[in-house]
């Protein structure tokens, strides 16, 4: 197929060919892998686009050989099938097969390899392990420490406070914020934040966040409390977060 570019000066006559690269799979199809390209220089047409293409009126001008002026080859974009995996131990096999043989290294290849993403997220075995992970997580949130709106609950203090909030983030009411950490009465950690705590200087400055109305060191103290809010969140190992706030 003739091309005409542009060189530097001249308008350039090309011949171009495809050549076509196959894959056979581990059942003996054979798929497109891709397409190359071999651009051949031919010769200086003329230096007026207009004279250029009057000389080769059906011949397309293609923008991305302007600058050159020298034969080359041009490898083209990978296009085998993404529902087949092409490399490894497993290459040549259909990603459906190789969910069926070890399905952890399906989700090692959706994490690592991009362009099977999609493929990998179209499998029924795919689909049936994120439905798996819905059903455990729904099912931890069920058996989580619930809490009625207005209702006190007995924490026990596992840390004093920390992570004072900075004096340029004060709110409006002028109080600083802190967290501390404690149990609920199931043992499960709660991470606890307290809207209002005093700051103690000395050698050892340390926090005491306002439980009750009253500034407190909160480790290995017991508190009866009403929280404002009370959430019960999974992290992504399906490990249960709670998360009083005072």
């Amino acid at each position: 197929m003739l091309i005409l570019g542009f060189a530097h000066q001249f308008y350039t006559l090309w011949d171009v060919t495809e050549s076509p690269v196959y894959v056979t799979d581990a059942y003996g199809n054979h798929h497109l892998a891709r397409v190359n390209h071999q651009f051949n220089y031919i010769k200086n047409v003329a230096i007026d686009k207009a004279d250029a293409m009057a000389k080769y009126p059906n011949v397309p001008i293609d923008e991305n050989l302007r600058g050159k002026s020298r034969s080359f080859s041009e490898e083209g974009a990978d296009q085998r099938p993404t529902d087949i995996v092409w490399f490894g131990k497993y290459a040549g096999l259909p990603l459906a097969e190789v969910a069926d043989k070890n399905f952890g290294y399906i989700l090692w290849m959706h994490e690592n390899c991009g362009r099977y993403v999609d493929a990998i997220e179209a499998l029924p075995q795919y689909q049936k392990h994120l439905a798996d992970i819905a059903s455990k997580r729904s099912a931890a949130l069920a058996n989580a420490f619930s809490w009625k709106q207005g209702s006190s609950i007995d924490i026990v203090g596992t840390r004093n406070g920390y992570n004072c909030v900075p004096v340029d983030e004060i709110g409006e009411n002028g109080l600083r914020y802190c967290l501390f950490d404690a149990e609920l009465p199931t043992g499960e950690p709660v991470c606890v934040k307290a809207n209002d705590c005093r700051l103690v200087s000395g050698k050892y400055p340390y926090i005491m966040p306002v439980v009750n109305g009253k500034a407190v060191k909160t480790k290995n103290k017991a508190f009866t409390i009403t929280p404002s809010s009370f959430q019960a969140t999974l992290s992504s190992n399906n490990e249960i977060q709670y998360f009083i706030t005072l």
